[in-house]
């Protein structure tokens, strides 16, 4: 199942397999046989100059695809894994993205054409990350799910949805976020806003002395805010994004 944490705070996330909070942010590309593409930071290859479509339902990774390679055509992508896999081994489309974490839950790793970095492609808050809820007061169930939770995964995931509820945004906004622990204890968080053409990308970067989720909070909402003042005031019409994107 899936859990959207900008609506619901889950207390507890778990550590799903060894190595998992790894790619935890990281992006897989698919691609049919018929199409050529390199991935780098300057310029992709086709093999002719016809202009290719690549499908995605995430207006965040719309965004930061179309930032670096202008020229795809970037179209709206529905559907489980699987349905995806299939309409692009039909041709509906040339290239798509998942997220690795889910693929690796799925036993699909090794079907990607490729794996992003999350330099290349900044991941959405708390993308990969399973949490669980269970009553307020109800202190047997929390005991019990204390011993399965990752802590180092919510104190990720903690600092990143400040910065996504500082922005006022949702899993439907072309909002970036990556937290992380850095050498020495300290934390590290990555965020962009932009607008779904790719035009306009507006990014942040800070750390905190301390990995810890106090400090995350602070840190996900000071740079939200930050980047609120400083990126372009229509960037934030949700509204009108997500009309649009209907």
């Amino acid at each position: 199942f899936s859990l959207s944490f900008d609506l619901f705070p889950p207390p507890f996330f778990f550590r799903v397999r060894s190595g998992s909070e790894k790619g935890r942010g990281q992006q897989t590309l698919f691609l049919s046989l018929s199409f050529s593409f390199h991935l780098s930071h300057r310029f992709s290859v086709y093999k002719n100059e016809k202009k290719r479509n690549k499908k995605t339902a995430s207006l965040r990774r719309q965004a930061q695809l179309l930032e670096k390679y202008p020229h795809l055509e970037v179209v709206n992508f529905r559907g489980n894994v699987q349905t995806r896999l299939r309409k692009l081994s039909e041709g509906e489309c040339s290239a798509t993205l998942l997220a690795l974490a889910g693929l690796k839950r799925l036993g699909l790793a090794d079907k990607a054409t490729s794996v992003l970095s999350e330099e290349e492609m900044l991941p959405a808050v708390a993308q990969g990350a399973i949490g669980i809820a269970c009553r307020d007061g109800d202190a047997a169930a929390a005991e019990l799910l204390a011993t399965l939770n990752h802590e180092a995964t919510r104190v990720a995931v903690v600092a990143e949805r400040a910065f996504l509820a500082a922005l006022d945004g949702s899993c439907r906004t072309p909002i970036a976020g990556l937290c992380r622990e850095a050498a020495g204890g300290k934390m590290e968080f990555r965020g962009l806003v932009a607008s779904t053409d790719g035009k306009r990308v507006f990014r942040t970067k800070g750390e905190a002395s301390a990995f810890n989720a106090e400090e995350g909070e602070r840190l996900g909402r000071e740079l939200g805010a930050e980047l609120k003042k400083s990126a372009d005031a229509d960037i934030f019409d949700w509204a009108e994004i997500a009309a649009k994107a209907a």
